[in-house]
């Protein structure tokens, strides 16, 4: 196995790779212990015979060892990526607070406005027919109410 490269795995796929690390570590451990037992049982025969297991023992054993370097790094890989989604996790979960905080202000904001007492039908404006009269641009605005609030102020001010 390389070492792994910054990508986009699932989980499933790290945990498959992890999988079959454990799965081939194992198999080399049979088969070290196998290696272990047929070295005892002809250590007594002759020494040919026993450096011959004892050389693939070895090399089963440096088979480990990478295996073993493997699991590690595809451990480490694993460990970042529960890291990151547990921090996305985190920033997620925040910023879902902050938003009801801010739906709840808005909200509380909305009942302060309705309930203030607006008063229009008790201002003493120009009717409505006469000012349309004095205005004609303003006559498809959506801001009425405004401009006929302005210019009262504005001939109020003027009067003074």
């Amino acid at each position: 196995m390389t070492e792994p490269e910054t990508r986009e795995e699932s989980f499933e796929d790290i945990y498959e790779e992890h999988r079959q690390l454990v799965k081939t570590t194992n198999e080399c451990l049979d088969q070290i212990e196998q290696y272990i037992d047929e070295y005892r049982r002809l250590e007594a025969k002759g020494k040919a015979e026993s450096l011959r297991i004892g050389r693939k023992l070895i090399a089963s054993v440096i088979t480990l060892r990478s295996l073993n370097r493997d699991l590690y790094l595809v451990d480490n890989e694993f460990k970042l990526k529960v890291s990151q989604c547990r921090d996305n996790l985190d920033k997620n979960e925040l910023e879902a607070i902050n938003r009801q905080y801010q739906i709840s202000d808005l909200k509380k904001n909305i009942q302060i406005q309705d309930s203030y007492p607006l008063n229009l039908d008790d201002l003493d404006l120009t009717p409505l027919d006469e000012f349309l009269k004095d205005h004609p641009d303003l006559k498809d605005s959506s801001d009425l109410q405004i401009s006929r609030n302005n210019c009262q102020l504005r001939n109020r001010n003027s009067h003074s």
